[in-house]
């Protein structure tokens, strides 16, 4: 009797119980889109701030290169003067 009244419940619940509906399961197209621009917008954002530190590392290659070459033209000038005294003396 009890089996009886339990398999009774089960088909009822089973007739009655709402599944989720296919919007539940799945975004809609508006969503969808408001997605999209915000991938874009944060695509774009990295995308400014990648092409600003290729730009900064640019330039401190071009300072460094700079600093290098002014070393460089005086370690020049340095073994001038010294084979200068050398051969002069």
């Amino acid at each position: 009797m009890l089996a009886a009244i339990l398999s009774i419940a089960l088909l009822v619940k089973k007739l009655f119980h709402r599944t989720p509906s296919v919007e539940a399961e799945f975004a809609t197209k508006a969503e969808l889109n408001a997605v999209e621009v915000k991938i874009e917008e944060r695509l774009d954002a990295l995308d400014i701030k990648r092409s600003r530190q290729v730009a900064a590392l640019h330039e401190e290659i071009r300072e460094t290169e700079r600093a290098l070459a002014a070393q460089i033209k005086v370690v020049g000038e340095n073994t001038a003067f010294i084979r200068g005294k050398l051969e002069g003396n």
